[in-house]
């Protein structure tokens, strides 16, 4: 039955929601991308070309936003000890703030960074039609962040909107979707800590996950509106719009856009 439930979600109907979101994140994998406890990687050689250039300036651009929310936390810790946020400003406390930023961050690499950080670290490579399991779980999981956790039945309808009838089968139902959710939070609690120390980072570590995930979910969305305003992709569907977009106008490039109109601060960080 495990085999028949992954044959469904690993690969999606033609032309449907899901199709599109699936391929996309599959796409979104191929290039290296910053985990929560990546720094940025300064200054990048001057010879590479423009393509590793900006594939540079995105990790460096997802490094800062996850070292702004492991500030965010530290600060919170000093809050926790009677540091009003009024005196977070003094140069002293700055320096306690990125000591305990610091702190966080090796805590995390030590303790996640040989086979955590994502989900979709497990494979990127397809097995003749079907998407590997990994990504298709976060797929899942960052719809259900996004439209606010409407349950498996109103998942399953938005994703097989738009499918065609196909030898791939009439789409997903709840149970595909209760099965993806559980896979993803089975994998979330395998790489949880024993220890209750490091609960707190844990959580600063799954809270980045999950914001990673639901913001690429909703830059994605952006694009798909934007597609059905342009002549060469409005009648697209599915892994064909994610594939089309991609060769005609490089699909990172459009993510770049994309967070620039969603999350304008970051963006311009």
């Amino acid at each position: 039955m495990g085999k028949h439930y992954d044959t469904f979600l690993t690969m999606p109907p033609r032309g449907s929601r899901y199709e599109y979101f699936v391929a996309s994140f599959t796409i979104l994998n191929s290039e290296k991308h910053a985990l929560p406890w990546d720094g940025e990687s300064r200054l990048p050689p001057p010879a590479l070309e423009k393509r590793e250039l900006r594939a540079r300036q995105r990790f460096d651009k997802t490094a800062s936003i996850y070292a702004e929310n492991r500030k965010q936390f530290a600060a919170k810790v000093l809050e926790s000890l009677g540091v009003s946020k009024d005196r977070h400003k003094d140069a002293h406390v700055c320096e306690v703030i990125d000591l305990i930023e610091l702190g966080i961050r090796f805590s995390l690499q030590q303790a996640y960074g040989s086979d955590a950080g994502s989900s979709q670290q497990v494979s990127t490579k397809q097995d003749g039609d079907h998407y590997p399991k990994a990504i298709c779980w976060d797929v899942v999981t960052a719809a259900n962040l996004v439209m606010g956790r409407p349950g498996p039945t109103a998942l399953a309808k938005y994703f097989n909107e738009l499918t065609h009838n196909s030898e791939r089968g009439h789409g997903l139902e709840p149970d595909h979707i209760r099965r993806a959710l559980n896979s993803h939070a089975r994998w979330m609690a395998r790489n949880a800590p024993c220890s209750i120390a490091a609960f707190d980072n844990w959580a600063c570590f799954a809270r980045a996950l999950y914001d990673g995930l639901a913001r690429q979910f909703r830059a994605l969305l952006l694009i798909a509106d934007q597609a059905a305003d342009i002549a060469d992709l409005k009648s697209l569907r599915g892994a064909a719009l994610a594939e089309a977009i991609h060769k005609q106008y490089d699909l990172f490039e459009r993510m770049d856009r994309a967070e620039q109109i969603l999350w304008p601060v970051h963006s311009a960080a």
